[in-house]
C-alpha cells in the first residue's frame, strides 16, 4: 500500500471522515440491533397473546361441556316454575302469554263416556291455564246434558251436546285467569254423524285449525 503524503491539515481531514465513516456504520449496527431486538420483543408477545387466548378458548369449551342436559333441566325446573301447576315465563300482567308459548302448548283429550255409548268425543284447547282437571270439568257437562235426557238419537240434540262442552269449558277456565282460553275444539264422531265445533284461534286461524285436524288424525290412526 502506498503511504499517504500530504499536510497535516489534509492529514486530520482524512482521519475525521475514517472516524465518521467507522461512527455511522456502528450506529447502524446499533440501530439494527434494535430493529431486531424490537421484532422479536413483539413477535414474542403477539406469541403469548396467541397462548392466552387458546387458554381461554380451551377453558371456556371445558367450561361449556360441563354443563349436562341435566343440569339444564333441573335448572329450569326452579327458574320456570309458576303458581297453579303451570310453568312458562310469569304472566300476571296479561290475559294470554306472550313470550313462552312453548309451555302452552295445544292438546286434545278423548273421552269415552258411557253415556255417549263409548262414541269417541275430542277436547282441545289452547289455553295459558292449569288444565289438569279437564277430564272433570268435560265430565260434568256430559252428566248434567245426559240427567237432562238429552243425549239420544237426535242430531240437533248432539250438536248442542258439543256447544255446551266447549262453552262449559270457557267459563270454567276463563274464571280460573281472566280471558286466558285462546280457542277450543270439541268433536265427536257418533254413526255416520261427524260433529265439530270450533271457537276462538281454531275459528279464526287456519295454522291452528290445521294444526287440529291434522293431530286429530293422527290418534285416530293410531
Amino acid at each position: 500500500m502506498n503511504k499517504y503524503t500530504g499536510t497535516n491539515e489534509e492529514r486530520l481531514e482524512l482521519a475525521n471522515k475514517v472516524i465518521q465513516g467507522n461512527l455511522k456504520r456502528v450506529a447502524n449496527q446499533i440501530d439494527e440491533s434494535k430493529e431486531k431486538d424490537t421484532i422479536e420483543k413483539i413477535a414474542n408477545k403477539l406469541k403469548t397473546m396467541e397462548n392466552k387466548m387458546d387458554k381461554e378458548i380451551t377453558d371456556g369449551n371445558e367450561q361449556e361441556v360441563k354443563v349436562t342436559p341435566t343440569e339444564i333441566a333441573k335448572s329450569l325446573l326452579i327458574k320456570r316454575t309458576l303458581k297453579g301447576g303451570r310453568m312458562g315465563i310469569d304472566d300476571d300482567l296479561c290475559n294470554t302469554n306472550l313470550i313462552s308459548k312453548d309451555y302452552s302448548p295445544m292438546f286434545i283429550r278423548k273421552f269415552n263416556a258411557s253415556s255417549l255409548h263409548n262414541w269417541p268425543l275430542y277436547c282441545s284447547m289452547i289455553c295459558d291455564e292449569d288444565v289438569s282437571d279437564i277430564d272433570k270439568v268435560v265430565n260434568g257437562a256430559l252428566k248434567v246434558y245426559d240427567e237432562a235426557g238429552l243425549i239420544g238419537n237426535n242430531l240437533q240434540s248432539m250438536r248442542n251436546l258439543t256447544g255446551i262442552i266447549s262453552e262449559t269449558l270457557s267459563i270454567y277456565y276463563n274464571n280460573k285467569k281472566e280471558n286466558c282460553v285462546e280457542g277450543i275444539a270439541v268433536t265427536l264422531y257418533i254413526d255416520k254423524a261427524y260433529i265439530q265445533s270450533l271457537s276462538g284461534d281454531y275459528m279464526n286461524h287456519s295454522q291452528c285449525r290445521s294444526e287440529y285436524t291434522q293431530a286429530l288424525m293422527m290418534m285416530t290412526q293410531i
